[in-house]
């Protein structure tokens, strides 16, 4: 065997050594910074037709009317946290391409957007500000875009449509901008308290007021929710303030008045129909707290439309209330809804299914019941079509020991019973559902109701309270004030990339290069045959287009090693 290619010891054999040693060095420092910077700065090469990893022309128009605007009001920038590794994220197929996404929009427009990526399995602290309450839980998929005070979550699957013939679409760039809308178009949205009729509000023109004490930890929970907090005499105003994310009606001691002699004039306008309109045509929401002992008919006369029914007397509780100082057992300890499929049990089903779950307590209380139509169950289809529908929904009751107790005739004291023991509604909402058929999306708006006079009062609203009551306002106004297409979208349509309405168009299954095997992300009612799913080679690359991407990168250096191995052996022996 001849080994004098292995024994060179001339100058000219060392000099080539070195240099074949310094260009392998640099080759795999090239290739190191080629993968860190290709990853930070999302060089990569996008071969699906659809142009899935390809940031549209739309889209990019879209951002630049945002951020421009965003530059006037300050230096503060969109954050987008993805809630796990970025390993995880390009791994997972569901999140890959919003990752991928996010990341050349981060690149676009670095002083505007700040992407994260943070690992809230093992470090769930870091998504805490985000939690509407202590015992929320944000999922790894879930992708969190905040912008100051305002922020929207929304699991990584809703950025992904189902269309037609079991086709799959990408529709994250119209996810991403009306996100980013929603939180940047009101730079911060209002919660307005209502005056006018002899309602308690936070005053900030009088914080030491015995009514802003009062109300001090409601009004902070609206703050830590996002909220600025302002006052509204809606017979000032020809309509609620565009800004306006929830109205606060607390208590009023006078009834909503008008003019009979100006109905038939098309220019007039009543409060109520102010607050009507704003609810109907804003998708907007309204938390009304009453004297369960002071009558207003008119105010009541309206709430009727959207379900509610007030009583006047009080419930009292023996079993099931805490001691007070006159024995009257008027604070009440409420009944969580354990049915998994009501609205309550949404909103706190947290605390209802621990072991010992810390109660939420009522004070001075009236009942609610439903002014809908019994045989309607609680839901009617309002006038003019059948895809806009108000549902009475009960929130907070009282165990069955509950007892309702009116006036007597010698002293006006509570203590005539007036009903039979059973549990009662103390709080309860109605969702009026309207189908958007542009987005073919329902959305809602929210009346809240509780025929009590102190159930936003700092006594048991306390963040440092034993009790569940700020966990379950906070989550409350979180969920019906937070509505995702609150800001004006004028996108149009579903989609940026696709006249279908469905974003931009992966494989058909009976395309799949698995065989049509699918990974099913979500389910409707536990019915796999519906829902969310997603394609097994959900990258939208063919296996051409893969085999020759994959030459493409070993090419160059397969090339520098077989010309160097010639040159070498030339060199030497020929």
């Amino acid at each position: 065997m001849n080994l004098n290619l292995f024994k060179g010891n001339t100058k000219r054999t060392k000099i080539f050594t070195l240099i074949t040693v310094i260009s392998i060095v640099l080759l795999l420092a090239l290739n190191f910074l080629l993968t860190y910077f290709g990853a930070k700065n999302t060089l990569f090469f996008d071969l699906t037709k659809e142009g899935l990893y390809t940031v549209s022309d739309t889209m990019e128009k879209e951002c630049d009317e945002i951020f421009s605007e965003l530059k006037k009001t300050g230096d503060e920038k969109v954050r987008i946290t993805f809630c796990t590794d970025p390993d995880y994220l390009m791994q997972a197929q569901t999140t890959r391409l919003s990752y991928i996404l996010a990341l050349k929009l981060s690149n676009m427009y670095p002083d505007s957007i700040e992407l994260k990526a943070v690992n809230v399995t093992m470090n769930p602290t870091a998504v805490a500000e985000y939690k509407a309450t202590s015992l929320s839980e944000i999922a790894p998929s879930d992708i969190i875009v905040s912008y100051g005070g305002r922020y929207r979550i929304m699991p990584a699957s809703r950025f992904w449509v189902n269309g037609t013939e079991k086709t799959v679409y990408f529709n994250g760039e119209y996810r991403f901008a009306s996100l980013i809308k929603s939180v940047t178009a009101i730079s911060k949205p209002s919660a307005y308290f209502i005056t006018g009729h002899g309602e308690k509000y936070y005053d900030e023109s009088a914080p030491d007021s015995a009514m802003s004490l009062e109300l001090y930890e409601f009004y902070n929970l609206l703050e830590s929710r996002g909220l600025d907090v302002k006052t509204l005499d809606l017979s000032t105003v020809e309509r609620v303030p565009d800004d306006c994310a929830l109205l606060i009606l607390n208590n009023p001691t006078s009834d909503f008045e008008y003019d009979p002699d100006r109905l038939d004039e098309l220019s007039y306008v009543t409060d109520l129909e102010k607050i009507d309109r704003y609810l109907v045509m804003k998708q907007g929401a309204l938390m009304f707290a009453k004297d369960y002992s002071v009558s207003l008919p008119n105010l009541e006369n309206f709430l009727s439309g959207w379900g509610f029914s007030f009583g006047d007397t009080l419930v009292k509780d023996e079993e099931n209330s805490l001691e007070d100082e006159d024995g009257t057992n008027t604070v009440l300890i409420t009944k969580y809804d354990s049915d998994p499929e009501s609205y309550g049990y949404a909103i706190y089903g947290e605390y209802a299914d621990l072991s010992s779950a810390p109660v939420t307590v009522i004070e001075n209380a009236g009942s609610i019941s439903s002014s809908f139509p019994r045989e309607s169950l609680g839901t009617v289809t309002e006038q003019g079509g059948s895809d806009t529908t108000r549902n009475y929904v009960s929130f907070l009751t009282t165990h069955d020991t509950g007892r309702p107790f009116g006036k007597n005739s010698i002293d006006g004291e509570y203590t005539s019973p007036a009903g039979d023991y059973g549990t009662y509604d103390l709080a309860a909402l109605s969702v009026r559902s309207e189908l958007n058929t542009e987005t073919g999306e329902h959305v809602f708006s929210y009346v809240f109701c509780v025929n009590s006079p102190d159930f936003f009062s700092g006594k048991y609203l306390s963040s440092s309270s034993s009790y569940a009551n700020y966990d379950i306002v906070s989550a409350l106004v979180d969920n019906i004030s937070r509505i995702d297409e609150h800001a004006s979208i004028d996108l149009g349509g579903t989609s940026l990339n696709s006249l279908s309405g469905g974003g931009k168009k992966l494989i058909a299954s009976s395309m799949s290069e698995t065989g049509g095997k699918i990974y099913s992300n979500k389910y409707v009612n536990n019915d796999k045959s519906q829902g969310l799913v997603l394609l097994k080679n959900a990258a939208g690359i063919s296996s051409a287009e893969i085999t020759f991407f994959s030459i493409l990168i070993f090419a160059i250096p397969l090339l520098v090693a077989v010309a160097g191995v010639v040159v070498t052996v030339k060199r030497r022996f020929l």
